[in-house]
C-alpha cells in the first residue's frame, strides 16, 4: 500500500509501528507520526483518526492499539499515554500519569496495550505495568514495588490459560497468573 496525499482513503504514513486485528476482522494500523489508520480489507481503505478527525486524542505519535470489541480502541501514545477512542462517535479521551494522583497511568510513554481473553486493558508504559479501570476511569498499577513491573515494559501477550506474559526491561519476563486474586 502507499501514501498518496491527495487520496483521502490511502495509508497516512509509512512509520507503521503496530497492526492489530479489528474486531469486525479488518486491522488497524498504528503510526508514529500521523494517528491510527482502520483498514477495511474488502474496500481496501483507510479511516484515519488522529489529533485533526477525532477530539481529545492524545497525540498522533502511537505505539500500540487494543480493539476492544465493544466499538472502543484502546491507543497508546508515545510520551502522551493512553486514548480511549469512542470508533463510531470519534471522540476519545485521553490518560497521562499525574503523579499526585496514585491511581493514574504509571508513565506517558505506553508502549503496549494489550486486551486479556476476559476482556480486561492492560498497559505497559515507560514507567510499569497496569491494568485498565473502565468503571473508574483509572489504573491498577503494578508499578509501585519497585519490582520488574515498574520498568519499561515492551510487550503483553496471554498464551495458557490464565497466564499473562510481561517483557520488562532488565527485569525479563514477568508471568501473572490471572487465576489468583490481583
Amino acid at each position: 500500500f502507499f501514501v498518496n496525499q491527495i487520496d483521502l482513503h490511502s495509508l497516512a504514513s509509512y512509520d507503521i509501528t503496530n497492526i492489530q486485528p479489528a474486531a469486525d476482522g479488518n486491522l488497524w494500523i498504528t503510526t508514529y507520526w500521523k494517528g491510527v489508520d482502520y483498514f477495511n480489507k474488502k474496500e481496501q481503505r483507510f479511516s484515519h483518526y488522529n489529533q485533526q478527525t477525532v477530539p481529545g486524542f492524545g497525540s498522533n505519535h502511537i505505539w500500540s492499539v487494543a480493539d476492544g470489541g465493544n466499538g472502543i480502541l484502546y491507543i497508546g501514545h508515545a510520551r502522551e499515554g493512553l486514548s480511549v477512542l469512542h470508533i463510531k462517535e470519534k471522540r476519545a479521551k485521553n490518560f497521562i500519569n499525574n503523579p499526585l494522583l496514585p491511581n493514574s497511568l504509571p508513565g506517558n510513554d505506553d508502549r503496549c496495550v494489550y486486551k486479556d481473553k476476559t476482556g480486561i486493558i492492560w498497559v505497559g508504559t515507560n514507567k510499569g505495568f497496569a491494568l485498565f479501570n473502565p468503571i473508574n476511569e483509572d489504573f491498577i498499577s503494578f508499578a509501585k514495588n519497585k519490582g520488574p513491573l515498574s520498568n519499561s515494559i515492551f510487550d503483553i501477550r496471554q498464551f495458557d490459560g490464565n497466564k499473562l506474559w510481561v517483557a520488562t526491561e532488565f527485569g525479563g519476563i514477568v508471568i501473572l497468573d490471572l487465576s489468583q486474586q490481583l
